[in-house]
């Protein structure tokens, strides 16, 4: 059963929930994400097959579905998986070639025929749980854009599958995840790029569980961040992230990228909001579009500008002059070597830079060290305190 299962996660298996479904609940989180329940949702599940090896992509024909499948090779009239090629056309049995080198049945119409490559395909209804995030605005023909949303939006979604399995002792075979998107769409009267975390679960009249993870999110953030809380590693190793179900997706997993995002969702539980409500993507656009990463780093922009104090936005640091950037700041006194970080939901697309505690940790014990600082939405109740610090830590350079 366990090798079973190992050819299995081989495969490329893609859940493409339909959005049909009966919106039956929907949460707001702390900075404005939300989470919608679905109930009697079409779900399709489509398994492409193992990936391609390279003599299969050069093949002629090729013998694959597409560059990241190989499909199957059912035949249909009498159910063999066939082969995709005779891989000796001139052997001979009693003298004779074989008629049939592809593997057909002896009573089989289509003997001789070679196969068609397919995916295979089952659909059923099932309950979704979406975490529906606003990006930032795509650079046209900018793929490593959409390879950074991937990294990021995996990563998350990986840690808070962890965190669910932990907080509801639950198998990971149990419910299913995917990444959808990104797409752009209008919401709330404005036109937004998003992201979408969906978790599936496909058990006939659903087992319960989506409705709990989506009223207990930060407690399933808790729990993801102290299954993340681990040393000896700066990505994702099989301790944290990684497993052979996601082995197609271990050159992206990166744990530190979804660690700010787990912060913020775990400060506080969702807020039930109407199922008929639109959320309202606006205060995530106006930030992106000022150069920041959040509503609330513009929240502390705009401190920031009306007290005259001007900090570097989304600023690259290091630990030395000559070594590259390890860490994108929010905001910086570059002069003055303080770095500021904003510890809320984020999405910091375009580059692969840590933002965790341990490249904290390092910027502070550089030569010449760096000072950081860092503020959390409770901050704003204080500003004079905020402003008056920065202002010592920045000195006139930093004015």
């Amino acid at each position: 059963m366990q090798e079973e299962d190992r050819f299995a996660a081989r495969d490329l298996v893609r859940v493409q929930p339909q959005w049909d479904g009966e919106l039956v609940r929907r949460w707001t989180l702390a900075d404005g994400w939300q989470l919608q329940l679905r109930r009697n949702e079409t779900v399709d599940w489509l398994n492409e097959g193992p990936a391609p090896t390279q003599v299969e992509l050069a093949a002629t024909p090729a013998q694959c579905l597409h560059d990241d499948a190989t499909g199957y090779t059912p035949c249909a009239h009498c159910g063999r998986l066939l082969n995709p090629a005779p891989a000796n056309p001139g052997n001979r049995r009693g003298g004779r070639a074989q008629s049939d080198p592809f593997g057909h049945a002896a009573s089989c119409p289509s003997r001789g025929q070679p196969p068609q490559r397919v995916a295979i395909a089952t659909s059923g209804p099932a309950e979704t749980l979406r975490l529906l995030v606003p990006l930032p605005a795509p650079p046209d023909g900018d793929t490593e854009w959409i390879e950074s949303v991937h990294a990021w939006a995996r990563s998350l979604c990986e840690s808070l599958f962890a965190g669910l399995c932990h907080a509801f002792m639950i198998d990971d075979d149990e419910l299913s995840f995917d990444v959808e998107g990104p797409w752009t769409r209008e919401s709330g009267g404005a036109e937004g790029t998003f992201v979408s975390l969906t978790f599936t679960d496909p058990t006939v009249g659903g087992s319960g569980y989506l409705e709990r993870i989506g009223g207990d999110l930060h407690i399933v953030a808790q729990h993801a961040l102290a299954h993340l809380q681990h040393d000896g590693c700066e990505t994702a190793c099989y301790r944290c992230l990684k497993a052979y179900r996601n082995q197609r997706f271990h050159t992206i997993l990166e744990w530190p990228l979804a660690v700010p995002a787990l912060d913020a969702i775990a400060e506080a539980a969702p807020t039930s909001a109407p199922p008929g409500a639109t959320d309202d993507p606006r205060p995530w656009l106006q930030a992106y579009a000022a150069g920041v990463g959040s509503p609330l780093e513009l929240k502390f922009l705009r401190l920031f500008e009306s007290c005259g104090l001007a900090l570097t936005k989304q600023h690259p640091v290091s630990v030395s002059g000559s070594a590259g950037p390890i860490s994108i700041a929010d905001f910086a006194c570059p002069a003055s070597r303080v770095a500021v970080y904003v510890d809320g939901a984020s999405v910091h697309v375009g580059h692969r830079a840590r933002r965790d505690r341990f490249i904290r940790s390092r910027l502070s014990t550089a030569s010449p060290p760096w000072t950081v600082v860092e503020l959390r939405a409770s901050d704003l109740a204080r500003p004079e305190e905020v402003i008056d610090r920065l202002r010592t830590l920045c000195g006139t350079r930093g004015l």
